[in-house]
């Protein structure tokens, strides 16, 4: 069943929730119990495309797993970033290239944004990403919002704002549990770990009892002063320690942003920010030109130059075969940013300079839309011979395919996102694969 639902997902998009319902009309029963449930079938889903990448990667029988419902995540968690390597690696490699019948296979590669493919993230901004070409890029914490806030569990106390103590209200109706702990003088709050503003405009605090682990929401004329004044100092303290920048912080100076600026194409990325803030900018996707993805990463905020160069320096130290003809819809900027002397004489890395001697140009689909007299010069691929009789759409192809996915993976967390879509994309690279060896 797993095998036909793999199948059903690249095929015809069907999500966890369609899929059970297929089955459950399929087969009914007769106290009109459901034959499977949807979560269950998810949680089965995942499960499977862990051990199916740790056996691909050869190290199944010899590595602990935690699969049970409480330490999924973090199994997922713990294997994401090899995941995100064994993915670019083999279809970077002989794997992808032996097996394609395609007359130019990997002759050069497209990068593009699908901004449709989105989730839900934390609205903490101070969170970073280094790089050794660039320093430190700021993204915010990828972390998926706890229920209830805007942020992740990590950062969540950084809501809290310092509140004037008010006397107890006698008016205030308090919860029967309250009271009777109140009455009984058998607990007191502990501890304070969260806030919230009520839809009055209330601030309710969210606390831990001393001599258990149970929890409540409660007005602060319920809770000790001394125990709001302490949660209030350890959130002041985390934000200040937050708001100090790395001293590697990148930022474009004056002189590249003049450069950047001098192109009159109005396609830079950076000032399209999100529609939406508490949520991440799609993803960025690097696919050969005969239409092979080989790597992924999701882009925070906006599109910017920083985070789609940082994704260039990381194909270049992980593929196999990176080839030095790159087709972008931004070419013209990402062109002028490869180039600028700041990346290339500081000293330059292997990652740099090999960004510094490849040919860029502008796919032909958003060609048109770029009107400097510089883009239509040197951006134009019909004009570049590298390019005669190359795919430069093969990103917008295979966004076509992908983007159907964008109600499946809105309310994914963080974790099943990410392998989500790398197992996905392993599936319908072995499709086209196949589409690929027919032709």
């Amino acid at each position: 069943m797993i095998c036909f639902f793999f199948h059903s997902s690249v095929r015809k998009w069907a999500t966890f929730d369609s899929f059970a319902d297929c089955l459950n009309d399929l087969f009914e029963v007769e106290d009109g119990a459901r034959v499977l449930d949807h979560r269950r079938l998810g949680e089965t889903w995942y499960k499977w495309s862990v051990l199916r990448w740790y056996k691909m990667a050869g190290t199944l029988e010899k590595t602990p797993l935690d699969l049970t419902t409480l330490g999924l995540d973090r199994t997922i968690k713990s294997c994401l970033k090899d995941v995100r390597i064994l993915f670019t690696e083999k279809w970077s490699g002989p794997s992808h290239r032996n097996s394609c019948q395609h007359p130019k296979c990997s002759a050069a590669y497209s990068i593009d944004r699908d901004m449709k493919v989105r989730r839900s993230t934390c609205d903490f901004k101070d969170d970073y990403i280094c790089s050794g070409e660039l320093g430190s890029v700021r993204v915010g914490c990828p972390e998926t919002p706890a229920l209830g806030s805007f942020f992740c569990g990590q950062h969540h106390k950084e809501t809290a704002v310092k509140l004037p103590q008010k006397p107890a209200d006698p008016s205030h109706k308090m919860t029967t549990r309250s009271k009777t702990i109140k009455e009984e003088n058998r607990y007191v709050v502990r501890d304070v770990v969260g806030s919230r503003i009520t839809p009055n405009g209330d601030r309710e605090y969210h606390i831990v009892w001393s001599g258990s682990e149970d929890k409540e929401w409660l007005p602060a004329c319920q809770i000790q002063p001394e125990v709001i004044q302490r949660y209030s100092a350890e959130s002041r303290a985390l934000r200040a320690s937050r708001r100090n920048p790395p001293t590697n912080l990148f930022e474009l100076s004056e002189a590249e942003k003049t450069d950047v600026e001098s192109i009159t194409c109005n396609t830079v990325k950076a000032y399209q920010k999100g529609q939406r803030k508490h949520r991440t900018a799609g993803i960025c996707a690097a696919v050969y030109n005969c239409g092979i993805v080989f790597g992924l990463v999701e882009l925070f905020d906006s599109e910017s130059l920083s985070q789609v160069y940082c994704f260039l320096c990381w194909l270049h130290e992980h593929c196999n075969l990176l080839p030095q003809k790159i087709a972008y819809d931004d070419g013209c900027h990402l062109f002028k940013f490869a180039r600028n002397p700041a990346r290339i004489k500081a000293p330059p890395t292997p990652a740099s300079q090999f960004l510094a001697e490849s040919t860029i140009v502008v796919d032909r689909m958003h060609f048109p839309n770029h009107v400097d007299k510089w883009c239509k010069v040197h951006m134009n691929p019909d004009a570049t011979p590298d390019f005669k009789d190359i795919n430069t759409e093969a990103c917008e192809q295979t966004f076509a395919w992908l983007s159907r996915f964008k109600h499946a993976t809105r309310h994914m967390n963080y974790v099943r996102f990410n392998l989500f879509l790398f197992t996905i994309c392993d599936l319908y690279n072995m499709s086209k694969l196949k589409r690929n060896f027919t032709k």
